[in-house]
């Protein structure tokens, strides 16, 4: 940038030209700030959505496999009871004893 040597309106032009050039830098520096802001936040908001989305399917695959097992573990029981009645009263009077004495 040139500056005038001698004082008066050349210098105010040169003043004036300065800070319309330092204007225009700012604002262009504003909207490439603004532009890399809202990248970023869209690739974060990307990464959460992707986050989020194999949270939900891990909890989802996971409370299937809790519920498969309960129903196999009640059925299993339930087959015993039925295969041996006189031995689940047995085993479910003493377990009452047993509570009953803790509490």
């Amino acid at each position: 940038m040139a500056y005038s040597s001698t004082r008066g309106r050349g210098q105010d032009l040169s003043t004036d030209e300065a800070i319309a050039a330092l204007t225009d830098r700012f604002d262009q520096f504003a909207q490439q700030f603004g532009q890399s802001a809202r990248e970023a936040g869209n690739s974060v908001s990307s990464a959460v959505d992707d986050g989020r989305r194999q949270v939900r399917n891990i909890a989802d695959e996971s409370y299937r496999d809790i519920r498969r097992h309960t129903q196999e573990g009640v059925e299993n029981v339930s087959h015993r009871i039925e295969k041996n009645p006189l031995s689940s009263v047995v085993v479910a009077l003493a377990a009452g004893i047993l509570i009953g004495k803790l509490l």
